[in-house]
């Protein structure tokens, strides 16, 4: 089963969601399993009166919806399962209490594992060491254990879900590399003990080094050094991807869009995409 968490009700992603279902026969459409808020259903009735979809709802009981679908799927998710989570705002994922910084920074503190951010193209990957946080803080959040731990997680899943991985770049954190501690020790000190890398590059000339014709994993520092290239590249094509949890979690690469809520105008090339690659992987 392909579970389908509704994130924000005011942002975009239900209505891409269903929008998208067109795009599907209706046997394909019984293969996902969507969980909201029966109000929430109600306000896509015309929708779903059209789908073959299966419908997991809930009565509001907490100040999130998005966090009580997200909990709800985990409780129903299986090893074999695949999630899909819409997009939602960091506001939305207080769960007991606790503030999370995104749905990985989430799901690394409900498992208990190392968890880096991955976006997926086709055979290329791009992984992010950190999460969101300020720029000034991302040296003090990558050292030589966490970065090796990552790597890790990301080649498992890769070659688990999608066989193994041709080459694996990491980038270096400062200009050049750093020009042997002209800008910066971090990769004297990091980056060049890295094993199982093929090489450490600077991030400005990572394209000299992408091949469609290999299965590649670059790895960058932080947000956007890394998503800034994705995005250029791929635009709504990609797929948020989290490898390391008992099942494989997918997103699309955009979030909520508050602005375009119920103008039924959003770019919905992102979550078909996202949804052909979830029954793909239910086929395999």
């Amino acid at each position: 089963m392909i579970y389908v968490s509704q994130g924000h009700e005011l942002g975009i992603g239900l209505e891409v969601f269903f929008r998208s279902l067109a795009f599907f026969s209706k046997p394909e459409q019984r293969k996902f399993t969507l969980i909201i808020e029966t109000n929430e259903a109600k306000k896509y009735q015309a929708f779903l009166e059209s789908t073959a979809i299966h419908l997991y709802t809930f009565k509001k009981s907490q100040k999130s919806l998005t966090a009580e679908s997200l909990i709800i799927a985990l409780e129903k998710i299986k090893a074999k399962d695949i999630l899909i989570t819409l997009p939602t705002s960091k506001d939305q994922l207080v769960i007991n209490s606790t503030q999370h910084f995104g749905y990985t920074d989430f799901f690394r503190n409900q498992f208990k594992t190392s968890l880096p951010m991955c976006f997926k193209f086709n055979h290329t990957y791009y992984a992010i060491l950190t999460d969101h946080i300020p720029l000034k803080k991302v040296s003090d959040e990558i050292d030589l254990a966490s970065t090796q731990e990552k790597i890790e997680v990301l080649r498992s899943g890769i070659h688990k879900y999608y066989g193994k991985l041709d080459d694996i770049y990491l980038m270096g954190l400062n200009p050049h590399c750093g020009e042997r501690g002209l800008f910066g020790y971090e990769e004297e000190k990091i980056h060049f003990k890295v094993k199982n890398v093929n090489k450490v590059i600077p991030a400005d000339a990572h394209h000299n080094h992408l091949d469609s014709n290999r299965k590649q994993l670059f790895i960058f520092n932080y947000h956007d050094q890394g998503l800034v290239a994705f995005k250029q590249i791929h635009g709504f094509l990609g797929i948020n991807i989290t490898f390391g949890m008992p099942f494989l979690r997918l997103s699309v690469d955009h979030g909520t869009n508050f602005g375009h809520y119920q103008k039924n105008i959003s770019n919905i090339s992102g979550i078909v995409y996202v949804m052909a690659e979830a029954l793909r992987l239910q086929n395999i």
